[in-house]
């Protein structure tokens, strides 16, 4: 998540960078042109009018008649979910499969510098560190080892060669899509040296790849196509989603979720499930909602209105007119006492609550499997 300013000190803030940030990343990326400064005026987004309806007994019934069909669904095997199939016990199981250890684990990795001597020696994920390549390419092999299909996507911002973090679970139909997504790239008060960003936003790349991982074995039951994205360059201008968005030009975008710092909790545990738009968010937010108690997940959750400005990825899908959920730990919200280590080099794993970051990624495995059967 990044504070709303204005583009220009921004950009003016990385320009003051320029000699460091060349030397930081790959020119082996290659260069997208200047569309992907901005969504393309020419691209088209369809956008799924209708509100959710249906239940999962109705859902696992057409996978049934798909499959009788010749179809491509079929009922859970030996190999994939050991629990069950498309239906409501086949996905409690992959609720269940959701692992605190791998999160953990995963979190360990991201805000760790293992080219370093040092252990445990945190790194940089800035665009102006070597840092944030090597961990795109961390998180692409992590997509890569779960068996889902990595998208290549570099672009350019402000002259500087990045990549976002794609990986899809393709269903029957590759032309509508639900998409999940967090940002990769971090920021501090020392960003060249030191930018752990393990709150914001490892927290939502690491709970990105563990719904990544377990919703895998689900690809039988899918009739619509899943994305999982890390963004990069959230902290300064923002170029990563529109990339994305503009990849995905023609196709039925039926809604997005973005988790922008979902793991910092002093007290008790609480997610909040916000809206851009009531009307048109609603079925994304209230799904959270519905999946907690369906699923006996067990993260307090309430449903808010979105209060940034011009700061998080979503924002990008919100002005495509595209249904989104934004998923946020409730002490960042206005009002609060907040995050204390919030875009600093003490954005570390000792902040991090675990517990709440295996939960969140609960609810998105249950809500991603259940829109992905529609």
């Amino acid at each position: 998540m990044k504070l709303s300013i204005p583009k220009k000190a921004r950009a003016k803030l990385l320009a003051n960078k320029r000699g460091l940030i060349i030397l930081g990343v790959s020119v082996a990326t290659a260069v997208v042109g200047v569309s992907l400064l901005a969504i393309s005026q020419a691209a088209t987004f369809n956008v799924n009018g209708e509100a959710e309806s249906g239940t999962i007994s109705g859902n696992a019934a057409s996978v049934d008649e798909a499959t009788a069909s010749g179809g491509k669904f079929v009922k859970f095997g030996s190999g994939a979910n050991p629990g069950g199939g498309c239906d409501q016990a086949g996905i409690q199981a992959l609720v269940d499969s959701v692992s605190q250890d791998k999160i953990e684990a995963n979190l360990q990795a991201l805000v760790q510098d293992d080219s370093q001597p040092t252990p445990n020696e945190l790194i940089s994920r800035h665009v102006s560190s070597p840092g944030n390549q090597i961990k795109v390419d961390w998180a692409k092999q992590q997509m890569a080892s779960y068996g889902l299909e990595v998208v290549d996507q570099p672009f350019n911002s402000n002259g500087i060669d990045l990549d976002n973090v794609v990986a899809r679970i393709n269903g029957t139909d590759t032309n509508s899509l639900y998409v999940v997504g967090a940002h990769i790239d971090a920021i501090s008060e020392d960003p060249e040296n030191l930018a752990p960003g393990a709150d914001d936003d490892g927290s939502g790349v690491i709970a990105t790849l563990e719904a990544a991982r377990v919703l895998k074995s689900f690809a039988p039951c899918l009739k619509t196509t899943l994305y999982f994205n890390n963004y990069n360059d959230e902290e300064e201008e923002m170029m990563g989603s529109p990339t994305f968005l503009d990849s995905v030009s023609g196709k039925t975008v039926k809604g997005a979720y973005n988790m922008d710092m979902i793991a910092y909790q002093p007290t008790e545990e609480c997610l909040k499930s916000d809206v851009g738009e009531a009307g048109r968010d609603s079925v994304m937010a209230q799904k959270i909602v519905d999946m907690n108690t369906k699923y006996s997940v067990g993260l307090p959750v309430t449903t808010g209105t979105y209060t940034q400005n011009e700061g998080d990825d979503l924002e990008v899908f919100w002005s495509a007119n595209i249904p989104g959920g934004y998923l946020i730990e409730c002490t960042t919200e206005p009002n609060t006492d907040g995050y204390p280590d919030y875009h600093s080099t003490r954005d570390t794993m000792k902040n991090v609550n675990l517990g709440q970051v295996t939960k969140v990624a609960k609810l998105l495995v249950a809500s991603l499997a259940e829109f992905g059967m529609q």
